[in-house]
């Protein structure tokens, strides 16, 4: 199992890297008029933040498990919060709240009973943990319909004031101009929508799982479930790059390139073989 996390974490990373490369390289070619270099500019700083994200997933391999408890330190609470108060907010409040407790000692003993065959589990391993039923975690179960219902009203308020402004322009809109607009507010809606979607229903299941279907959990469920969130950025950049026609076109032809120079240095060591 631990070489499967190890694969999908790699792969995941790869793919993260290259598509956002690809994406922000579509929006450098991209020839516009003056009123549309603030949206390169938008574009190239979320697919930034893929490329960055995609990273950190490769370097970090975040892994969670449910494990036993232990009551942790005041010196190494301390530390948890200082950690905590470098990540999103969000996170932050939600480890206030739940990592009270600190790895067992007994974790070598409770991974062998489980039979959980993990390289990670070593002597040395540490790492933070909390009361699944515990009043402590009420906030960050409370705190993720908020987070997914604040953000499905933002996006979807944004884009019908976008759509009722754009409205007021389609008579003086040439056909052209109107073809982009249409791509535009379609990946705009989708690149909203989608990593949400993709991102609302495991949550859902992992909460749900553990409160009201035990039987149904995965101890390394978590995992799973952060594996699943570091693909948003690849499902992002893929919605930008495969569905405009003009983006489509461009990573064809930036890949004939690549095959063309490939197929050329092998035709040049061959002949000087």
């Amino acid at each position: 199992m631990d070489y499967v996390n190890g694969t999908i974490n790699f792969l995941s990373s790869i793919f993260g890297m290259f598509f956002s490369i690809i994406a922000i390289y579509n929006v450098l070619t991209f020839t516009c008029e003056n009123q549309c270099k603030e949206y390169k500019k938008l574009l190239i700083f979320q697919f930034s933040g893929g490329f960055l994200s995609s990273i950190t997933q490769l370097i970090l391999k975040i892994q969670v498990f449910v494990i036993h408890e232990k009551q942790i330190t005041k010196i190494r609470f301390c530390y948890l919060i200082i950690y905590a108060t470098l990540c999103p907010i969000l996170i932050t409040i939600s480890n206030w709240f739940c990592f009270i407790y600190d790895i067992p000692e007994s974790l070598s003993q409770w991974v062998e009973a489980s039979n959980i065959k993990y390289s990670i589990f070593r002597k040395k391993v540490y790492g933070i943990s909390g009361k699944i039923n515990s009043d402590e975690a009420l906030p960050a179960y409370f705190s993720v319909p908020l987070y997914f219902g604040i953000n499905y009203i933002l996006v979807f308020v944004h884009y019908i004031k976008y759509k009722k402004h754009m409205q007021k322009f389609t008579t003086v809109m040439s056909d052209m101009t109107k073809k982009i607009n249409k791509e535009f507010m379609r990946i705009s809606i989708l690149q909203c929508t989608v990593p949400l979607l993709v991102s609302f229903f495991p949550i859902l299941y992992f909460i749900v799982s553990l409160f009201l279907l035990p039987q149904l959990f995965v101890a390394t469920f978590g995992t799973h479930l952060i594996q699943i969130l570091s693909f948003i950025p690849i499902a992002n950049v893929t919605l930008f790059i495969f569905l405009p026609s003009k983006s489509r076109k461009k990573f064809i032809c930036f890949l004939k390139k690549i095959k063309d120079k490939i197929i050329c240095k092998n035709f040049t060591i061959t002949k000087y073989r």
